[in-house]
């Protein structure tokens, strides 16, 4: 089975495992008896541990076989879904979350380091773009699903198929990969590596973007839900599909992506992608209606994915003899980001309310492409050492 195909099948299961708790914040409040709020924060429980894991998922990776990694991780990913179908509570559920966020850290970087290994920088963000099909189809069919599952069978169930997904992902990945063929690639130390990528000046605009991006945009997602019940609109069934417009907006974008870099050129897509986040996330918090929220995300989906795609393509050439520490770094700060982004929201909108949040959000990310637009085409003359 071609190794494209088997990533994109490994990144799938790792988005759709990332976002299937977020539309079940009022539903797991309830059954479990534990606070919205509380449970909003099962979405930091994931995303901190992918975020905290990376100084050592990449390194380790570039040590011992980034095909080795991925399919270890993919195995422990399964198995800590199937224990959150039968956890007795919230903090064991909450605990599973954490294993969950920890494992799933080390399959889509590391999968992005993969490809930066095999291809050329000048097809890169083609086949990043490609294999980010995937990963937005887990985004897509990830919230979604577990609204409606979650509906009619119960919360439960949506984590036994994530995990018998997970399964047939990690057999597929181990068959086919052969990790246990693989040799050594990297003899660098890691603390040599971290210093390689860190030395480039690029790695500051892009690991600073990346983690604004994970505030201001993903920071919003556990609130979709709570904020549809408290104006009577809808409920997790809606909020799924409201979150899955991220994932519609990037498919969108994956289909457009040669034409939009052919035309303008990867750094004008990024400010472009800024503009458009803007004016999306307004509109996301003026919208009541859930259909008017999901268009909306599906602007904010196209212009992340536009800005995102950019940055990840930068990241895998920060220092190509490190790629695995490069790209995790990446991931560490998106996430770290998407960590803290729910306590962000949660102080903000009972402070200055949606509409104010949402757009000083558009803002702030406008502001963050426009800006690394501009830093990384004066940071071109950079020469590694």
């Amino acid at each position: 089975m071609p190794f494209m195909v088997v990533l994109g099948l490994a990144g799938f299961v790792s988005a759709l495992s990332l976002r299937i708790a977020e539309p079940m914040v009022p539903l797991l409040a309830r059954d479990l008896s534990v606070d919205t709020h509380l449970v909003a924060f099962l979405s930091s429980a994931f995303t901190l541990p992918y975020a905290l894991g990376q100084p050592f998922l990449g390194p380790f990776g570039d040590a011992r076989g980034k095909e080795r990694i991925v399919v270890l991780c993919l195995g422990i990913l399964a198995v800590a879904l199937l224990a959150s179908a039968a956890t007795p509570g919230y903090n064991v559920l909450f605990g599973l979350r954490v294993l969950a966020g920890l494992a799933s850290g080390g399959i889509i970087p590391l999968s992005l380091a993969i490809i930066g290994d095999r291809s050329a920088i000048d097809q890169r963000q083609i086949a990043i773009s490609r294999y980010m099909v995937a990963v937005i189809t887990g985004q897509i069919v990830g919230a979604p699903m577990a609204g409606v599952v979650s509906d009619f069978f119960g919360w439960r169930a949506v984590f036994y198929l994530t995990a018998a997904l997970a399964l047939v992902a990690t057999l597929l990945a181990y068959r086919s990969l052969h990790p246990e063929k693989v040799r050594v690639k990297s003899t660098i130390s890691a603390r040599e590596g971290y210093a390689r990528v860190l030395s480039n000046p690029k790695a500051r605009i892009c690991y600073s973007s990346v983690f604004l991006e994970g505030v201001f945009i993903f920071g919003f997602f556990p609130f979709v839900a709570i904020g549809l019940e408290a104006h009577q609109m809808g409920g997790v069934r809606e909020a799924g599909f409201v979150i899955g417009g991220i994932g519609i907006g990037g498919a969108i974008f994956s289909l457009i992506a040669g034409f939009l870099l052919g035309r303008f050129g990867r750094r004008d897509v990024m400010a472009l992608g800024g503009v458009i986040i803007l004016v999306s996330f307004v509109a996301a918090g003026l919208a009541l209606l859930w259909q008017s929220q999901l268009v909306a995300f599906t602007g904010i989906g196209i212009g992340f994915y536009m800005l995102h795609s950019a940055l990840q393509t930068e990241a895998t050439e920060l220092a190509p003899e490190a790629r695995g520490s490069a790209v995790a770094l990446h991931a560490f700060f998106f996430f770290i980001g998407q960590a803290m982004g729910p306590f962000v929201y949660g102080w903000a909108i009972p402070a200055i309310g949606v509409v104010a949040m949402t757009t000083i959000s558009g803002l702030v990310v406008c502001l963050v492409a426009v800006t690394a637009r501009l830093f990384l085409i004066r940071a071109d003359t950079y020469r590694p050492r």
